[in-house]
């Protein structure tokens, strides 16, 4: 019996659809309470492969290989605005680079230097 493949568009949407019954509507943001990963991001198993969730969307929003951080400097960010690391409202995610990432962090606040950063050095004052 001849083995039957989805198109990947096809598989997208099933994909999406399991992402969307683990998904609370907060707002704007779409948080994800499935599996996560890192520091509180949302993690998907893509293709047999575990995936962050905002590399994902970049992907299927933004035609970001999902793979691209491997080879690129090309990633997917959240933008400053949005407070959730499980988020993956699109609308809420661009590519980016880390410099660009860091800035956003620094500029809202989310970024920890100096005496603020737990593993920073000693503050003599």
């Amino acid at each position: 019996m001849p083995t039957i493949t989805l198109s990947e568009k096809d598989y997208i949407e099933q994909v999406l659809e399991r992402i969307k019954e683990k998904t609370i509507f907060e707002g704007n943001c779409w948080r994800y309470t499935g599996k996560k990963v890192g520091k509180g991001y949302g993690s998907i198993t893509y293709r047999n492969k575990t995936v962050r969730l905002n590399r994902f969307i970049a992907y299927v929003f933004y035609d970001l290989p999902i793979d691209a951080y491997l080879y690129s400097n090309q990633q997917a960010n959240h933008k400053s605005e949005c407070q959730f690391k499980d988020c993956w409202n699109p609308e809420h995610i661009y590519v980016g680079t880390q410099k660009d990432n860091v800035r956003d962090a620094i500029a809202s606040g989310k970024h920890h230097f100096g005496t603020t950063n737990l593993n920073g050095g000693l503050n003599f004052d």
